[in-house]
């Protein structure tokens, strides 16, 4: 045991030393209540806290050991990584089901430190928790140290249905979905604008620069068009017929393959 728990402080301390980081590790943001274990004449481990345990022989300090490398066991408690956190200890927030709308990265809605990977529109996404003292960075994908708050970036959502805004983010946006009396917060739906277009409070604008028709990433069903309406440019969103898609050097929308 104590091969394998100082494996996995080494693990943890190597995947600290880039500036940006991919997520395998679920975010603390919580205070830990008093642990009071210490290397004193002890051979074993201790929890040290919430999630944290420590490898002592005797009087040496072997390891510091993070729970949460093992997402299964994220919980320090009875002296070792557990699924159940330590009485004074509370359970990580859980995530919602994570529904795709594109293929690409996601940030969590509700958590800074967990982000998503989908491979196509319509799917389940795979979950990713930033290692401790981290959050999710959506300029690069991966995960960024937590220096301020302001890194601290989830979905804003409004009292009743409608779009959220993801921080000063113009690129990512949600629908939140309300049910009930009163009303609750059912449902977060994470979008991303296409390349070149913009969130302006309900929906992505594209940002003409020419005249023409241009590939909305994104939807491929979808296409943008361009014009000029008063000496400004317009951006139009148009939807393809049923089962084709746009082909930007054609110019036009095709059958699906």
């Amino acid at each position: 045991m104590f091969t394998k728990v100082i494996l996995l402080a080494v693990a943890l301390q190597a995947s600290r030393v880039a500036a940006d980081v991919s997520g395998v590790i679920q975010a603390d943001l919580m205070e830990d209540p008093v642990f009071t274990f210490a290397c004193n004449n002890n051979f074993g481990a201790g929890c040290t806290a919430c999630k944290a345990a420590q490898v002592c022989l005797g009087t040496e300090n072997v390891a510091d050991v993070d729970c949460t490398v093992t997402p299964a066991t994220p919980y320090c408690n009875k002296d070792q990584c557990s699924s159940v956190p330590a009485e004074g200890c509370q359970p990580d927030a859980q995530v919602e089901k994570f529904i795709c709308t594109a293929e690409g990265f996601f940030p969590d809605p509700k958590q800074c430190g967990n982000y998503h990977y989908c491979e196509k529109a319509n799917a389940i996404s795979d979950l990713y928790n930033c290692p401790t003292g981290y959050v999710y960075n959506p300029v690069t994908g991966l995960c960024k140290r937590n220096s301020s708050a302001s890194d601290c970036v989830v979905i804003k959502c409004p009292s009743a249905s409608g779009y959220g805004s993801y921080g000063t983010n113009k690129t990512l946006y949600a629908y939140c979905r309300y049910a009930g009396t009163p009303a609750v917060l059912t449902q977060t739906i994470v979008f991303k604008c296409a390349p070149n277009s913009a969130f302006d409070g309900s929906t992505c604008v594209y940002q003409c620069s020419k005249e023409g028709k241009f590939e909305n990433t994104v939807n491929k069903s979808t296409y943008y068009e361009c014009s000029i309406l008063g000496g400004k440019w317009v951006s139009t969103l148009n939807n393809c017929p049923t089962n084709k898609k746009f082909d930007p050097t054609k110019q036009v929308c095709v059958t699906q393959n």
